[in-house]
């Protein structure tokens, strides 16, 4: 983060499924951004690894498919690390944000749904990518939000 220039747009790329509303609730207290540091995030996600290397995550409550605790943990980091520069970010006209171009068709992500009819082309789904990544100077929202087609995503 030091690395930033004045003026920055930082995003992170992640999914809709980084919600907590896709995870559940017994597990929300590890993602607590409004009090957790980023070690810990990171400490929870390590665990949630080894449960998985284990065959133990499904026991200790954790979604069986993997990208919802992925993107969580990435847009848990991007949360804390928001709320822990928002005064400097606030002064030097940084935003931080993770987007979501929601279902794109490529070679990865084919093999994970059966039905793409929705999905968008690269080129389409990178427009509110960029838009995000180009907000004017001066613009203080979204920050530290997970964002899709220009709306906010709950966090919970």
């Amino acid at each position: 983060m030091p690395l930033l220039k004045d003026g920055a747009r930082f995003l992170v790329v992640a999914s809709a499924f980084g919600s907590l509303q896709y995870l559940p609730t017994q597990l929300h207290h590890n993602f607590d951004v409004e009090r957790t540091s980023l070690e810990a995030v990171e400490r929870v996600m390590d665990t949630y690894v080894q449960l998985v290397e284990a065959s133990q995550a499904e026991a200790a409550g954790w979604p069986d498919w993997m990208n919802i605790p992925s993107k969580i943990g990435q847009v848990a980091a991007m949360k804390v690390i928001a709320r822990m520069m928002r005064r400097e970010a606030e002064q030097r006209d940084i935003l931080i944000n993770a987007v979501c171009p929601g279902l794109v068709d490529t070679d990865a992500s084919r093999p994970w749904f059966a039905d793409m009819t929705t999905a968008q082309r690269p080129d389409q789904a990178a427009v509110d990518v960029v838009w995000l990544a180009t907000l004017p100077a001066g613009t203080r929202e979204p920050y530290g939000e997970l964002v899709q087609h220009r709306q906010v995503i709950p966090w919970k």
